[in-house]
């Protein structure tokens, strides 16, 4: 019986959240395609390079084209225009791990912000409760990590969990999108 295919994972951005994230999904089996406006940068080909075997670099819109998660680690500045971007991500699921004060005004999160733009994607909130420190080594936390998961489709979020306890960590369902707010507060 052949193993279960595992999914394709966009991760746009390559700073400390996008590293640290694909690397280890990369090293945990995963197919991880970095989502990047230089794929042939010096520091993104060894980014690559130590992420294993099943990782590579593409322009932003030609990973999330292929990936079935697509993970949202840029600056929460630049989120609005990266998300149109990328075309179109209907029927994928586009895990955010920003964090923003704007809902604190807005009474919206990024979490809802980013499912208003990706028009037809499965939103989860996941990741923004933790350092990058500590998504790329577990272990410093000298105990149990647990990964919030805020999201309106129940499927999406199991699919999240799935990484989230690949990673090392514990996945908690946190209930729909709209307590997004909560998690990034």
């Amino acid at each position: 019986e052949a193993a279960p295919e595992k999914d394709v994972i966009a991760i746009i951005g390559t700073g400390n959240v996008g590293g640290a994230l694909g690397s280890r999904l990369a090293l945990a089996g995963y197919t991880v395609i970095y989502g990047t406006r230089k794929p042939e940068e010096e520091k993104i080909r060894a980014l690559v390079s130590r992420s294993g075997r099943t990782a590579s670099a593409a322009l932003p819109a030609a990973a999330a084209a292929k990936a079935d998660l697509v993970f949202v680690a840029v600056p929460w500045r630049t989120v609005e225009e990266v998300i149109p971007s990328l075309g179109s991500l209907a029927g994928k699921i586009v895990v955010d791990t920003t964090n923003s004060a704007a809902g604190k005004i807005s009474g919206t999160s990024a979490a809802e912000m980013i499912q208003s733009w990706a028009t037809g994607a499965a939103v989860v909130k996941a990741f923004n409760t933790i350092s990058a420190k500590i998504m790329a080594d577990p272990g410093l936390a000298k105990g149990p990590v647990t990964v919030p998961l805020a999201g309106d489709e129940k499927s999406a979020k199991m699919r999240v969990a799935k990484l989230v306890e690949a990673l090392g960590f514990e996945a908690y369902d946190v209930g729909p999108i709209t307590n997004a707010l909560v998690l990034e507060a």
